[in-house]
């Protein structure tokens, strides 16, 4: 049957390819037609048809042809969309998506020639085969189709869609879905379900069908198929027909997908139900990949009074006696219930103790949850804890301190997000929010929602749709560079709602279909080499104070310059924190981005950092306040500028700074009358001289990227430069290094939308004229060009 199956094939290519002399030949590729209503389908099925006869010509001759059925499965996927949208009458670009199938088709069926003439050979890739999965530090071991190695998993989410489309994910060089349920599928209103095993007092029934005949199917579809689902639990997904019986419960005022009081003795007792429910059904199915604790979890305790109990137990647990806390953060408090909760965004001592507070109290219901499920199953749990290495931030607020989550989740789990046409949401920021969880937890990191394209993107415009496919699958290269394991691609879902999110989304576009997949496959091929890249030499360690991004709004900012500088000079990044910087080990390039306030002890560290002969980079004269705000001790500060590098100054903050210097003690001598009026005017003063969000270089230029880049590389030189003769080192690009059996590594990416030609790669003062490239299989000879977002794999003798 094989045979015959074969021959057909063979059959209707010679058909395609010499039709008979009578009939004029059909012009190649669809045309555009000036409706969807005149779009011929059936064409495409005989385009469709034509490659897989080349594919079955290609397997004739032991040639299988990964990388090219990608195509083919993308034209085989829009085949059916394209029927769904003609029946429906309607069609959105659809020159564009006419063009875009075009251009896939006729790229594999060149490849495809290309190997019958023996002038190529088909790259080969790995498949994840379905089965036990193994965390080994920062990765992920699975059986594959070339035996047990690191594997990296790529795939979609997160609703119907995604799992309807199971059985053909492989085919896209997919391999794992997120999808979901929550709570309100499973806690229904008395009577509609069972009360066994539940209290006598719980006013809901329990009802397993959504599990039993949506979910568990899901589950066992994928494993057939080799490919994995996240299962995302969605606790924000709260039966609403409680509300009515416990109005308290209510929390509408959170602002984010949580609803409710989460410590709420009844949403603690429906969520603990749910979970007894869900877990025992679901936790020996071998498809799933991990349980998501939350989407997006943020908990703002201060907008409701119900946490304020709570609230004055914590200080009281802190502080003792309210002259303690009175003591520490410079207030004149009567009683601890005199203490409010700040509002989101006030940025005080007493903000920065609240969110110590709130941190707790969400990682807390999230290390419960943790709890009852690791009753049950050792199955991987984590969270999609937003990113919040990003500008202009009040991700304070949020209650996801990630050093708090990382104390129960398995896996780093996260959702963050990258935008072409978005300059402050950038493959930079993205890849550099990987290294920071990575350096909180060595587990491997999930980003079960990865935004690779802005929601409601119009980006349909030629070169717009070349930059966009391109940056999707260096989105996808560069994560797992900087240390991403999984993906679940937000959003396979289309919809021609110009207000709807799944609007613009990669489901309409077929060659970032194709870009995702072809660069899952190129992952997986070259896994061993990927993974060297987890265990590669930190040059630069950068601060993150937490206590500095409370107090100081523009705090991101300057991590952010530090963090693309760092990339644009070749060096790999290790995150410390006031907790973990004691700890750094000699030898590094210590880099404080302008923080504003930091503990004492972390002053101490800096300092005794630099007096033992490490260069310590400090973005402006900073740290001159503690947590509290008050000035930390000037003997120490002065030591800390006499022994680090000062590099820049804050034109707009020294004014600022002289301006409460001159009027401290106005402030002084009225705050006796009312500190709750001319303190706050002071206080808000003196933490706002970073406004502008801007450092300056002499004579009064802003400092840019470049020559803070220029400052690393003069006290941290590298042993790799890209090179050109116009720029010298060049500009808008990142590369990294590791070593991998016996040769180094070199992944270099330009993260700008034009091309930056007559580049070298220079490795220990000599440029290097003859490279070879992994990702492409080809040897490069003299200068080269670095497209945008295309990633090249150099590897390189030692020494």
């Amino acid at each position: 049957m094989k045979k015959l199956k074969t021959a057909l094939a063979v059959l209707l290519v010679l058909a395609l390819c010499f039709p008979a002399a009578a009939v004029s030949p059909e012009p190649p590729g669809l045309s555009v037609p000036p409706d969807i209503s005149r779009l011929d389908t059936e064409k495409l099925g005989r385009m469709i048809a034509e490659l897989e006869g080349l594919v079955a010509l290609c397997g004739e001759k032991g040639m299988n042809c990964p990388y090219e059925s990608v195509n083919i499965a993308v034209l085989k996927k829009y085949a059916v969309l394209l029927e769904q949208d003609k029946a429906a009458g309607y069609a959105e670009q659809l020159e564009f998506t006419v063009n875009s199938l075009n251009r896939l088709y006729f790229s594999a069926k060149g490849s495809l020639e290309s190997f019958l003439a023996g002038e190529a050979q088909p790259q080969q890739a790995p498949r994840y085969l379905n089965g036990a999965r193994t965390a080994r530090g920062p990765a992920i071991f699975a059986q594959t189709t070339w035996g047990e190695r690191p594997c990296y998993f790529v795939g979609y989410g997160h609703f119907g869609q995604a799992a309807a489309d199971i059985p053909i994910l492989n085919s896209l060089g997919a391999n794992i879905i997120q999808n979901e349920i929550g709570p309100n599928s499973i806690i229904v209103p008395l009577g509609q379900g069972s009360h066994n095993g539940l209290n006598e007092g719980d006013l809901f029934d329990i009802d397993t069908s959504a599990i039993a005949n949506r979910i568990i199917p899901m589950l066992r579809r994928a494993a057939a198929n080799n490919v994995c689902v996240s299962l995302l639990i969605s606790p924000h997904y709260f039966p609403a027909f409680l509300y009515a019986y416990y109005p308290d419960l209510a929390f509408p005022e959170s602002g984010s997908f949580l609803q409710y009081h989460i410590n709420h003795p009844v949403a603690r007792r429906v969520i603990e139900a749910y979970l007894r429910t869900l877990i025992p059904m679901i936790k020996d199915c071998e498809a799933l990949f991990d349980i998501c604790l939350s989407n997006e979890p943020v908990y703002t305790s201060s907008k409701s009074a119900y946490d304020f109990p709570a609230w004055q137990e914590y200080l009281a647990g802190r502080f003792g006696i309210v002259e303690n806390l009175n003591a520490e953060i410079g207030t004149s408090y009567r009683s601890f219930s005199d203490a409010k909760m700040p509002a989101e965004g006030e940025r005080n001592a007493l903000a920065v103790v609240w969110t110590d507070f709130n941190n707790a109290l969400l990682s807390g219901w999230h290390a419960w949850m943790a709890g009852i499920i690791k009753e049950y199953t050792c199955v991987p749990v984590d969270s999609k804890v937003m990113s919040y290495l990003s500008y202009a931030e009040t991700s304070s607020w949020r209650g996801t301190q990630y050093s708090e989550f990382a104390e129960f989740c398995d896996f780093n789990g996260n959702d963050s997000w990258a935008n072409l046409n978005n300059t402050h949401s950038n493959l930079y920021f993205k890849n550099g929010w990987y290294d920071y969880i990575g350096d909180m937890h060595d587990v491997p990191t999930f980003n079960s929602e990865d935004h690779i394209i802005g929601d409601r993107s119009a980006l349909y415009g030629e070169r717009e749709n070349e930059l966009l496919t391109s940056f999707v699958g260096a989105d996808m290269w560069q994560g797992a560079i900087h240390g991403r394991d999984a993906s679940t691609i937000w959003v396979w879902e289309r919809s021609f709602d110009d207000a709807s999110d799944f609007n613009g989304s990669i489901l309409h576009r077929p060659e970032c279909i194709a870009s995702v997949g072809r660069t899952a496959l190129d992952l997986n091929r070259l896994a061993l080499e990927v993974n060297a890249f987890d265990n590669t030499k930190e040059e630069v360690a950068i601060l993150f104070s937490d206590n500095a991004r409370t107090l100081d709004m523009m705090s991101p900012n300057f991590i952010l310059l530090a963090v693309q500088a760092a990339a644009c000079a070749g060096k790999s990044v290790r995150y410390v924190t006031e907790d973990t910087i004691p700890g750094l080990e000699d030898g590094m390039l210590l880099v404080v981005p302008n923080a504003m306030s930091v503990k004492r002890a972390t002053l101490e560290a800096v300092n005794r950092y630099a007096l033992a002969g490490n260069e310590v980079l400090l973005m402006n004269r900073c740290m001159d306040l503690d947590e509290t705000g008050r000035p930390q001790d000037a003997a120490l500060l002065k030591s800390v500028y006499r022994n680090c590098t000062v590099f820049g100054f804050n034109p707009v903050g020294n004014i600022i700074g002289a301006l409460a210097a001159a009027l401290k003690p106005v402030f002084s001598f009225l705050t006796k009358a009312d500190s709750g009026k001319f303190g706050g005017l002071y206080t808000l003063l003196t933490l706002s001289r970073n406004v502008s969000g801007l450092l300056f270089v002499p004579p009064l230029i802003p400092m840019t990227v470049a020559s803070l880049r220029d400052k690393m590389l003069e006290m941290s030189p590298n042993d790799v430069l890209f090179v050109n003769p116009l720029s010298g080192t060049v500009l808008n690009t990142e590369w990294r290094t590791a070593e991998y059996n016996g040769r180094l590594l070199v992944n270099v990416c330009n993260y700008s939308s034009v091309p930056i030609g007559g580049v070298s790669l220079v490795y220990q003062g000599k440029r290097l004229t003859r490279l070879e490239e992994l990702i492409t299989q080809k040897t490069l000879a003299g200068p080269f060009t670095l497209e945008p977002y295309e990633p090249m794999l150099f590897s390189i003798e030692l020494n």
